[in-house]
């Protein structure tokens, strides 16, 4: 994430941020919630990481 010249955050395009669409519109678009995305995206690198 970048903080834009005006206090904004902006989510930088990469590879791996393309895959986040569906998170991106929840916690970032309808809930304004940075802090439940991020969590979000660190549950979802965990459980790609772990298998049962």
């Amino acid at each position: 994430m970048v903080v834009g010249s005006n206090g904004s955050m902006q989510l930088m395009e990469t590879e791996f941020s393309k895959t986040l669409g569906e998170m991106v519109s929840l916690h970032l678009h309808h809930q304004k919630s940075i802090p439940a995305f991020l969590s979000a995206v660190t549950l979802d690198l965990f459980s790609r990481q772990t298998t049962i």
